[in-house]
């Protein structure tokens, strides 16, 4: 019932001493009724009853309104929600719209009241929501209206002073007919105050976007940071389309298909562009780096440029290479879609290098050996376990320059392209692997059981020592020749 006036619930919430005070002065009411109602006077007895029902309802009232606990536990978990209290979700609408006034349209995130709680606290590090549930929870007492705008303004200053800051760099970026994302605008905003430190407290303390302004009027290499940011972003756009035109030229596939199956994990928000990105921001985020000393618009394009050169020459050539290889169209086909899907392949001769291991493999010994009906199983074992050292020695020879600088991801490819190109260039022992599936599953299963026999030695010996190399070449030469019987027969 004391929702019909509005704010009243809060208000008394907020008050328990007040509500202490009247339970008390309805308890003596209600005394006074009973006293009243044991009249001999019916007019006193109906005075008394009344006296004492209305006190009874007052007091069933107030004891409905929630503890302090509840009532801010309810609140923070409704703020900028549909939930969130009529008075409390007001009072938030007019902090913000007041923010919004002193700061700019554009302090805190574009939006309602639920998007404006999105604002980045940057010298508490956290979300202006967070901040702010975390101080309604803390409160000993219920949170009225009047207190959440009061913790709102406390809490989102920060956030839309520096909103303003950034908000006023996009302004001088447009002025300057440069084209900065938000991402750039922020890093710009990061540099400024990695080059003046004291550049934070004095944004968050500032009252206004004049004041705001004022302050960015006085950083003389804004202009110059902004420049930067063009180019990064200007380079990095300009660079994806050259790559995505080259390989659709390399490859003869439309633009939409390369863009759809190109792995450029090697490239974008993760690879060598990022690299560089950051290197530039890093160096222009230093106090000692002049604004003469800021990578030019060339230097930058420069630097760009040579990625996607070196990316391009390593994928066109890798993707033309294929065709020298004279596999099947089958294989041509899967090796030149990985070329576009595996960011591992880079290097232009990567693939004539595993196509080179595989012509100097020798796989006659196992063909044959599977005619022979007198072999056991373990000495026919041998023989794919020679094969697997054999790719494993040629391997080390073929890529002795790049082994140190490759990862598990490298590795991988080396072994797995090498032992796809041995099974092309050996028909026959691919079919005498298919005609005797049951026989090769048993020996599957006994080389795995070799394989943990091996681990377990592994445990048993130092790291750095001889034997350890031995037996890693061992465990080596063991899973190659079980890859290269799963690759042909399926084990179940």
């Amino acid at each position: 019932m004391l929702d019909v006036v509005p704010g009243l619930s809060d208000a008394l919430a907020a008050r328990p001493d007040l509500v202490d005070r009247l339970m008390n002065m309805l308890s003596d009411d209600i005394g006074k009724g009973m006293e009243l109602s044991g009249s001999s006077s019916e007019a006193l007895q109906d005075q008394g009853l009344l006296l004492m029902g209305s006190a009874l309802c007052a007091q069933s009232m107030l004891l409905g309104l929630p503890r302090p606990a509840e009532h801010n536990e309810s609140l923070a978990a409704s703020l900028g929600r549909a939930e969130m209290p009529p008075a409390h979700a007001l009072a938030l609408d007019h902090a913000v719209a007041d923010m919004r006034a002193r700061f700019g349209a554009d302090c805190l995130p574009v939006g309602d009241s639920a998007m404006a709680l999105n604002g980045w606290n940057s010298g508490e590090r956290d979300a202006v929501s967070s901040l702010l549930a975390r101080d309604i929870r803390a409160s000993a007492t219920p949170v009225t209206s009047g207190e959440l705008a009061a913790l709102f303004e406390a809490r989102a200053h920060d956030a839309a002073a520096n909103g303003a800051f950034r908000g006023l760099l996009g302004e001088m970026a447009r002025r300057m007919g440069l084209n900065v994302d938000a991402d750039g605008l922020s890093s710009v905003s990061y540099a400024l105050r990695q080059r003046h430190p004291e550049l934070a407290d004095a944004i968050a303390g500032a009252g206004d976007r004049a004041a705001v302004a004022a302050l960015l009027d006085s950083l003389p290499e804004a202009g110059v940071l902004l420049r930067v940011e063009h180019d990064i972003q200007a380079s990095w756009s300009r660079g994806m389309d050259t790559i995505y035109a080259g390989m659709a030229a390399a490859t003869g596939l439309s633009g939409d298909e390369v863009k759809a199956r190109l792995n450029l994990s090697n490239i974008n928000e993760s690879g060598r562009f990022a690299y560089l990105r950051q290197d530039i921001r890093e160096l222009c985020g230093k106090p000692e780096t002049g604004t003469d000393t800021m990578p030019t618009t060339e230097q930058i394009q420069d630097g760009y440029q040579r990625i996607v050169d070196r990316f391009l020459t390593g994928k066109t050539e890798l993707y033309r290479s294929v065709d020298r290889f004279d596999f099947s169209p089958e294989l041509s086909v899967r090796w030149k879609s990985a070329v576009l899907t595996n960011s591992t392949l880079r290097d232009g001769n990567f693939l004539s290098k595993c196509v080179d291991i595989a012509d100097r493999m020798n796989g006659a010994g196992v063909e044959a050996a599977l005619g022979e009906s007198h072999l056991t199983d373990m000495e026919l074992l041998e023989l794919f376990h020679s094969i697997g050292m054999q790719q494993n020695e040629l391997a080390i020879a073929e890529f002795s320059e790049e082994l140190k600088g490759m990862g598990s991801d490298e590795l991988s490819a080396i072994n797995s392209f090498s032992r796809q190109a041995f099974l092309e260039r050996n028909p026959g022992l691919v079919a005498a692997l298919n005609a005797n599936v049951e026989r090769i599953r048993a020996l599957y299963r006994l080389g795995e059981e070799q394989a943990l026999e091996i681990q377990r030695r592994m445990s048993s010996v130092p790291y750095d020592s001889p034997e350890m190399t031995a037996i890693q070449a061992e465990y080596g030469a063991v899973i190659l020749g079980l890859s290269l019987i799963s690759d042909v027969v399926e084990i179940e």
